[in-house]
């Protein structure tokens, strides 16, 4: 078995009749599922953080544009008329809201947190799981039991953290589905009575 094999992330049949060999082989396994998993994560959050940054800053923007136009248009006027007219307030105010409800419905932010928080748990199990290992090592009369039950563990808790964030996402796509369909639902008619 080489370590191209563990690209695959199916756990491999270890030859034990080389304990050290499958015990190391075994350790690059566990390491290899999670910085895999680190490495989707930090590909994945650069387009998330910059589609949010730009849609939150453009709100922003407009949010104070919006602020500043009725004052605006009180200043600047040209024969008593506002050279830029007051509804133009509304405007800004509506484009900087349907940003930030694109950023919701799209997930550029909260994604981004969500796969920082993810990548970071995972960096932190591997750092300890690492440190796990070398104390194993040290104790040179370790069972090699224990080194199975802690790659078992520490592959599991990288696998956790994944299905926590993906159930997340899940959670968030569905609650911005249900705000999207309560925004383009007709208000509810009331009878009189």
């Amino acid at each position: 078995m080489s370590v191209n094999d563990l690209e695959t992330g199916e756990l491999p049949n270890f030859d034990w009749s080389q304990p050290d060999q499958a015990l190391s082989l075994m350790y690059r396994y566990g390491l290899s599922h999670a910085k895999n998993a680190e490495t989707w994560y930090i590909e994945k959050r650069r387009p998330k953080k910059k589609g949010g940054q730009a849609l939150r800053i453009t709100a922003i923007l407009l949010l104070g544009i919006s602020a500043l136009i009725p004052i605006l248009s009180e200043v600047i006027q040209d024969h008593g008329q506002p050279v830029i007219p007051p509804a133009w307030a509304s405007a800004a105010l509506v484009v900087g809201a349907t940003l930030v409800a694109l950023d919701r419905y799209f997930g550029f932010s909260f994604g981004w947190t969500r796969f920082m928080n993810a990548n970071l748990g995972i960096a932190r199990l591997r750092r300890s799981f690492e440190f796990d290992w070398q104390e194993l090592e040290a104790a040179r009369n370790s069972d090699p039991l224990d080194r199975i039950r802690l790659t078992q563990r520490f592959v599991s808790a990288v696998d956790q953290i994944i299905l926590d964030e993906t159930n997340a996402w899940n959670d968030e796509f569905r609650a911005a589905l249900d705000d999207t369909a309560r925004g383009l639902s007709p208000p509810s008619q009331t009878s009189s009575g």
